[in-house]
């Protein structure tokens, strides 16, 4: 009985600590918003708590997407980078695009108004419009495509205090805008997701192989969080000449 007791007992101070050696169990139940039971369940609540935490908070993150294909039996690469830094309460934010390592747009915006230069073949111009929505600094269009594929979970882990927990796909994306191009088949789609207990998601790498008009391609894409907090976004002196 005592043995038994102390078995219970080890149990319950592992499984508050967010540790399971219980048969059947993994521990990660509800490790996450939108994930229960092991998989991602509801991409639709990872993604709005993803939108409320970072909003709140303040952040920062970098994308790169990389395209290889051919066409007409000619083949090209594609590559876009694009860096996001958007103070508390989405009050203003910095925003730079590069592709192809030949045109580059830098924003900066606060919750009215946003100012774009565009730098391309030795000229560089200026454009005012509206503000995006806090929604859409965050990234939120380029990942809920991705969240369309079933994911499992393969790891949870406590790091500086905080719980992240990993994902892989286990098949294709429901979404086609998850694949680049008009593509008549998916040949491989693999994704990888890290997303901590508040619902952040804190990286997803996607990549794979495809069909489209009698040529193959490939792609890989990446989005990681570089900042969960007031990354200290400034006013570029540019935009201040534009007003003056």
């Amino acid at each position: 009985m005592r043995r038994a007791l102390a078995i219970v007992g080890l149990c319950l101070l592992l499984t508050l600590s967010g540790c399971s050696f219980l048969p059947g169990g993994s521990g990660d139940e509800s490790t996450a918003p939108g994930v229960e039971d092991g998989e991602l369940a509801d991409s639709a609540t990872l993604l709005d708590a993803h939108e409320s935490a970072l909003t709140e908070s303040g952040y920062g993150y970098d994308v790169s997407i990389n395209l290889s294909s051919a066409r007409e039996g000619q083949s090209f690469d594609i590559s876009e980078r694009q860096r996001m830094a958007v103070a508390p309460g989405a009050e203003q934010y910095v925003h730079q695009v590069i592709y192809g390592g030949q045109t580059r747009v830098v924003a900066w915006g606060n919750d009215s108004v946003e100012y774009r230069r565009v730098e391309q073949g030795g000229s560089t111009e200026y454009s005012r419009s509206d503000s995006p929505s806090p929604t859409a600094l965050t990234g939120a269009n380029l990942l809920e495509s991705h969240l369309t594929a079933p994911y499992e979970v393969v790891d949870t882990e406590e790091t500086d205090g905080r719980t992240l927990v990993t994902l892989e796909s286990t098949g294709d994306p429901a979404d086609d805008r998850a694949i680049p191009g008009n593509v008549s088949s998916v040949e491989r789609y693999d994704a990888r997701l890290v997303v901590d207990g508040e619902g952040r998601i804190h990286r997803l790498n996607a990549s794979g192989e495809y069909a489209a008009g009698g040529e193959t391609g490939s792609f890989e894409f990446t989005y990681e969080l570089t900042s969960a907090e007031d990354p200290g976004v400034e006013r570029p002196a540019w935009v201040d000449r534009l007003d003056e």
